[in-house]
C-alpha cells in the first residue's frame, strides 16, 4: 500500500516504531476525527517492509466491546499474521491476553517469550479497554510497540492516567460550526462568547468559576472528540482557532437546516431561500447579497422569527444597507460589513447580547438602550489617525451596560466616570477589555472594572513623555493583585528607534499569568523586572519590545519561576545567554524572524521539561543549533521528546517559482 500526501507521517511513525530506545514496551498513539485515515496509515506502517523485517511477531486488534456487568471482561479481535480472527477474552485475572489457554504473546508456535513485538489497536475509544489491554501485555523490555488509533487525545496523552469522564455537551454547540463557511477558522473566544450570547451556556450551580470556564471545557471535549479540528494551539496548550471538519459540516448543516436550527445563504438565487421561513439563525457566507433588492424582500417575511443574524462572508468594503432585523435579535455579528456611521436599527433589538460592527463615527449615546448586551466589538474602517487628533471616547452611557462581559474598542476610551455619573456605576461583570489607550488604564477607571482579567492596551508615546508613557502598569498593580493577560502594543513605530523606554521598576506585585509586549523598546537590562512576575506562565515578546544585542544570562537570584512559553519575534538580538535554572519549568520555544540571532546557549538545552522547540525564518546558525539540541537530548536522554519544528518561507518561495 501506498499512502500518497502522509509520506511524512509515515516516515515518522516508522522511525518512533524502529528506535529501540526506550527499550521497554511504548505506545504510539494516530489520533484524529473519523474519516480522515488513520486506520490507512496505520496497515501502511503495518505491512511496510522494514517494520516487517524489525518485529519478530504482528498482530492487528479490533475492540468489540462486550462488556459483563462492572468492565468484568471485554472481547477482542486478533488477527495474527498468516491467520484468521481469533477471538480473545480478557479479563482482571489475566496476566497476558490469552488465546486457547496460551499467552498473547505465544501465538505463533516456538515464539520466543522475550520476542519483539508490534500490535496495532484499531479504533480504541475507552480508557478502560486499554488498562485491562495494557496491564495485559507481556513486560519483558525488547522494543516492543503498541500503535493505537484513537479520537480522544486524552486518551493518547497519558495512558496511565484515570481520564476525566466526558462533560455533557449539547449537540447546539457543535451545530454552530456548521454556520462557518467550509475550511474557515473562528477563533476560541468568539466561538465561546456566541455560545453564550445563544444561551448555550447555562450557568453551572458550582465547581466551576465562570461560564466561560465551563464553555472552555465543553470545547475541549469537542476537540479531544476530534468533532471539531484545532487549527492553531495558544500559548497555553489550549485550542486557539478551530474548524469543523468537512464530514460533520455536512451533517450539521443539513440536521440544522431541518430541524430549523440555522439557514445558510450564500447566493441570490430563489433555492437559496427554500426551506428559511421559521430559521431562528441566518447566516450569510456571500455577504454583497445583502446590497441586493431582492434579498430584503426574503428578508422581511422571515425576520420575525430570527433570533440569530451572521454575516460571515468576506469583509465588504462598501458601506451596505442593513433591514430592520426582527426585535427578537440576540446575535449580531455585522464585523465583515462595512458602515458609514452607526446604524440606528440596531439601537431597536432591545434584546441584543452580543454585537460586532464595523463602523465610522462615535458611538451613540442611546447605547445604553441595549442593556442586555454581554459581548461589544467596535471596528472601524481603516482609519489613518493623527498623533495629533483628539482622543474618543466612548459615550459615559457604556457604564450603564452593567451585563457586559467582553468590549473591544478599536481606537476608542473609556471616559472617566466620575465626570458626571454617580460613583455607583461599576461594570462588574466585564472580564476583558482591549483596544483602549493608556486613558482607559487610571486608578479611577480600574476600580470601576473590579473582575477585569485581560486588558489589551495600545500606547501612543507621542503623547506621553517617556517617564510617563508606561505609568498605567504602576496603576495597573495598585487596583489589581491577581491578572489572567496583559497585552502592551507601542502603535507609534517612528518613535521607537529614536528613544528606549523605562521599564516599571517593581511590578511584583501583579500576580499575573500571560504577558505580551510589543514596540516597547525596553533594554534588556529590565528583563529582570520581568523575572520578578512570580505567577508568569506565558511571555510573548514582539517586534522592538526588548531591544540590543545580547539577552544577558539572569542575575543569580532571579529567575523565571513558573515560565512554561516563551516568544521571540521580530526582534535585534544577536545572543541570547542562558544561565542554568532560569527556566526550571520551560516547556514551549518559539524564535520567529529574528534574524540577526545567531547564538543561543546550550543551557536551554539542558531544561528536562522542553517538549518543543519551533523556528520560523531565522538564520542558518539557529536552525542548525535547533537540530544540534534535539540530537544531543536524544543522545543523552534516549527518547525522543523533543519536537522540532523548522519553517522556512525562502524554501516555499523557491517551491513557487
Amino acid at each position: 500500500m501506498k499512502i500518497v500526501g502522509h509520506e511524512r507521517n509515515l516516515n515518522l511513525l516508522k522511525r518512533m516504531l524502529l528506535n529501540e530506545n526506550p527499550p521497554f514496551t511504548v505506545m504510539v498513539p494516530i489520533i484524529g476525527m473519523a474519516g480522515i485515515g488513520k486506520t490507512e496509515l496505520a496497515k501502511a506502517v503495518y505491512d511496510d517492509p522494514d517494520v516487517w523485517w524489525h518485529f519478530e511477531a504482528r498482530f492487528w486488534v479490533e475492540v468489540h466491546l462486550d462488556y459483563r456487568g462492572a468492565y468484568n471482561s471485554l472481547t477482542l479481535v486478533v488477527r495474527a499474521e498468516d491467520a484468521g480472527p481469533t477471538r480473545v477474552v480478557v479479563d482482571h485475572t489475566s496476566r497476558w491476553v490469552k488465546v486457547g489457554g496460551e499467552p498473547f504473546a505465544f501465538m505463533h508456535e516456538g515464539l520466543s517469550r522475550e520476542a519483539r513485538f508490534l500490535m496495532v489497536v484499531d479504533d480504541l475509544g475507552d480508557p478502560l479497554v486499554w488498562r485491562k489491554l495494557e496491564m495485559s501485555l507481556p513486560s519483558s523490555w525488547n522494543g516492543s510497540r503498541v500503535l493505537v488509533t484513537t479520537r480522544k487525545v486524552p486518551l493518547a496523552n497519558h495512558t496511565h492516567a484515570v481520564t476525566r469522564k466526558p462533560a455533557v455537551v449539547s449537540e447546539s454547540l457543535l451545530s454552530v460550526m456548521g454556520l462557518l463557511p467550509r475550511n474557515t477558522e473562528i477563533c476560541r473566544s468568539k466561538l465561546i462568547t456566541m455560545w453564550m450570547a445563544e444561551g448555550f451556556i447555562a450557568p453551572w450551580p458550582k465547581g466551576y468559576n465562570s461560564m466561560e470556564t465551563l464553555a472552555e471545557i465543553f470545547l475541549d471535549e469537542l476537540a479531544s472528540s476530534s468533532m471539531i479540528l484545532v487549527r492553531n494551539w495558544s500559548s497555553s496548550g489550549g485550542t486557539k482557532t478551530c474548524s469543523v471538519h468537512a464530514v460533520y459540516q455536512s451533517v450539521c448543516v443539513n440536521e440544522a437546516q431541518g430541524t430549523k436550527f440555522f439557514h445558510v445563504v450564500n447566493k441570490l438565487h430563489a433555492d437559496a431561500w427554500s426551506g428559511a421561513n421559521g430559521q431562528r439563525r441566518i447566516c450569510f457566507h456571500n455577504n454583497i447579497v445583502l446590497g441586493l433588492k431582492e434579498v430584503h424582500g426574503y428578508l422581511k417575511t422571515i425576520f420575525p422569527s430570527v433570533r440569530s443574524l451572521l454575516c460571515f462572508g468576506p469583509y465588504h468594503q462598501y458601506s451596505l444597507p442593513l433591514y430592520s432585523p426582527s426585535k427578537l435579535l440576540r446575535v449580531l455579528d455585522a464585523v465583515n460589513l462595512r458602515f458609514y456611521e452607526f446604524p440606528e436599527q440596531v439601537l431597536e433589538l432591545l434584546r441584543l447580547r452580543y454585537l460586532s460592527i464595523t463602523f465610522n463615527g462615535d458611538l451613540p449615546p442611546s447605547i445604553s438602550k441595549l442593556s442586555n448586551l454581554e459581548v461589544l466589538i467596535i471596528r472601524h474602517h481603516h482609519i489613518i489617525k493623527s498623533s495629533y487628533a483628539p482622543t474618543v471616547y466612548l459615550p459615559l452611557q457604556i457604564w450603564g451596560l452593567s451585563k457586559l462581559r467582553h468590549l473591544h474598542c478599536a481606537g476608542s476610551d473609556l471616559p472617566d466616570p466620575s465626570d458626571g455619573l454617580s460613583s455607583s456605576f461599576v461594570l462588574d461583570n466585564l472580564l476583558t477589555l482591549s483596544g483602549v489607550s493608556t486613558l482607559s488604564c487610571t486608578e479611577k477607571i480600574l476600580k470601576r472594572l473590579p473582575y477585569l482579567k485581560k486588558l489589551g492596551v495600545r500606547v501612543d508615546p507621542s503623547r506621553w513623555d517617556a517617564v510617563d508613557v508606561f505609568s498605567f502598569l504602576g496603576e495597573l498593580c495598585s487596583v489589581y493583585s491577581v491578572f489572567d493577560s496583559l497585552k502592551c502594543s507601542v502603535v507609534d513605530c517612528s518613535l521607537v528607534g529614536s528613544r528606549v523606554f523605562p521599564c516599571v521598576k517593581d511590578p511584583s506585585p501583579l500576580f499575573i499569568k500571560k504577558l505580551s509586549l510589543s514596540g516597547c523598546g525596553f533594554s534588556w537590562e529590565h528583563i529582570t523586572h520581568v523575572a520578578a512576575l512570580p505567577s508568569l506562565q506565558v511571555l510573548k515578546l514582539r517586534w522592538n519590545a526588548f531591544r540590543g544585542p545580547v539577552w544577558e544570562r539572569l542575575d543569580s537570584d532571579a529567575r523565571f519561576e513558573k515560565l512554561k512559553f516563551v516568544l521571540l519575534e521580530d526582534l535585534d538580538v544577536e545572543e541570547w545567554r542562558v544561565n542554568q535554572g532560569s527556566f526550571p519549568k520551560l516547556e514551549h520555544v518559539v524564535i520567529r524572524h529574528c534574524y540577526k540571532l545567531r547564538e543561543v546557549e546550550n543551557e536551554l538545552s539542558e531544561i528536562p521539561q522542553l517538549g518543543v522547540l519551533e523556528v520560523q525564518d531565522c538564520s542558518p546558525d539557529i536552525e542548525a543549533w535547533a537540530a544540534r539540541v534535539r540530537d544531543e537530548r536524544l543522545h543523552r536522554l534516549g527518547v525522543d521528546r523533543l519536537q522540532l519544528v523548522i519553517h522556512l518561507s525562502r524554501n516555499e518561495s523557491d517551491k513557487s517559482k
